[in-house]
């Protein structure tokens, strides 16, 4: 029976912490990343040709990611709305910005689908992103047309582990995975011991925060189980493993 978790965010929250240990599972931290930011974009001026009497309600900042509320602070004076992606993020930019204006979208999808059916209502857009993403929201709204100015203000740097480490950190173990990235990275660590040579000798459960997380592992060994969240946070990731007979 598998009672050991592995959180590989690069950080971790007091109250997940806390229904685990209620729940009687042992957790481990193994992040993925480290973040780097680019402090340099602080000194940044707004993109646009914009004066302070002129903000209108169709200026908009994208957020994806709790690691870009740093720099969304300082553009929150020319920006009457925030687009944002995740709960979390969401939660996060409330507790830093109790006073903004936030659309929340429950993936990057979504966000995109609602910003090419009110494109027309949107006049500055900008995107603060890390170095890597999955979906390029920039490019992917300015090939149809619509203008959306990019920084990217942080690097997700990956971390490096001894093989002997990871085998002890990984065997038997409930994985959370939270990006596309971070399920990569960690297939990548596995594939650099050779797991998959002794998969048979450790189970494995993913719990994966959304479909195209779990499709990352579109041919699990056979001692390997994949789960997917169906709310797409961290919340209902630990409802799922909470709610998962043993295995």
């Amino acid at each position: 029976m598998i009672k050991k978790v592995l959180i590989t965010r690069h950080s971790i929250k007091d109250k997940i912490c806390s229904r685990l240990k209620d729940s009687g599972f042992d957790f481990l931290h193994m992040p993925l990343f480290r973040v780097e930011y680019r402090d340099e974009i602080l000194d940044c001026a707004w993109p646009f040709k914009q004066s302070q009497s002129d903000i209108l309600a169709d200026t908009i900042i994208i957020l994806t990611s709790v690691n870009s509320i740093k720099y969304a602070k300082k553009f929150s004076l020319y920006c009457t709305l925030f687009f944002v992606v995740g709960r979390q993020t969401a939660v996060a930019l409330k507790g830093e910005l109790s006073n903004a204006a936030v659309r929340y979208f429950i993936n990057v999808e979504s966000m995109l689908l609602y910003i090419k059916r009110y494109a027309t209502e949107m006049k500055n857009i900008l995107y603060l992103r890390g170095h890597i993403v999955s979906i390029n929201i920039a490019k992917t709204l300015n090939n149809l047309g619509i203008n959306v100015v990019e920084y990217i203000v942080y690097k997700m740097i990956p971390i490096e582990y001894a093989p002997t480490e990871i085998v002890n950190l990984i065997s038997d173990s409930y994985v959370m995975l939270y990006s596309t990235e971070g399920a990569k990275r960690f297939k990548q660590l596995i594939r650099a011991i050779s797991f998959e040579q002794n998969a048979l000798e450790a189970r494995l459960g993913f719990i994966c925060i959304s479909k195209k997380v779990a499709n990352v592992f579109q041919k699990p060994m056979q001692n390997w189980s994949i789960f997917t969240s169906q709310n797409e946070n961290e919340e209902s990731m630990l409802d799922l493993l909470l709610a998962l007979p043993q295995i």
